[in-house]
């Protein structure tokens, strides 16, 4: 893994869901992900404290002061290693920033969430947090691109090997 090399959350052929910042390497060893079946993914960092769950439940907690700077690529699905590329289907990703929306276990809810959190403290942390960092629908059905449909307009770009589907992106593993 190089340095600034970005951060992302992926599936390794083990089948191991993993989080990787730059800094450190952590694989949520009990979370297991069986074909065929759709799952709520979540990474929540608040602090230095990151948690990764899986259908509500909390798979990994490990301490991360790596600064996830904008200035490093956010992979989603894979790493900058080509054999850790996610193999499956990917439907709606968001990204929130100034909100850690999960910190215990929960019931992932099918309904999209407000953009609500702590009371913040200045008036350019109130128009932070009213807006998500990103939200890619991945539902154009065809190209390599995916729009942001935040205000924000991040658009992203598909890698590696996949097929667009009409609401989703089948993610055929390498990056």
């Amino acid at each position: 893994w190089a340095t600034n090399a970005g951060w992302c959350v992926f599936l390794k052929p083990d089948g191991l869901l993993n989080w990787n910042s730059g800094t450190l390497a952590a694989p949520a060893t009990h979370a297991t992900i069986q074909v065929g079946t759709w799952y709520h993914l979540a990474a929540s960092r608040q602090g230095g404290a990151l948690k990764l769950f899986l259908g509500g439940e909390q798979v990994l907690a490990v301490a991360d002061a790596q600064a996830l700077s904008s200035l490093q690529p956010l992979r989603v699905g894979g790493n900058a290693v080509a054999s850790d590329g996610w193999r499956g289907y990917l439907d709606e990703f968001r990204l929130t920033r100034g909100v850690a929306r999960y910190t215990a276990n929960f019931t992932p809810s099918p309904y999209p969430f407000p953009d609500n959190g702590p009371e913040p403290a200045t008036l350019k942390d109130a128009i932070k947090n009213l807006l998500p960092a990103g939200y890619w629908p991945m539902d154009e059905g065809a190209g390599s691109t995916t729009l942001d449909a935040s205000p924000l307009k991040r658009h992203g770009t598909l890698h590696g090997s996949y097929a667009r589907l009409p609401t989703a992106v089948d993610f055929q593993g390498g990056y």
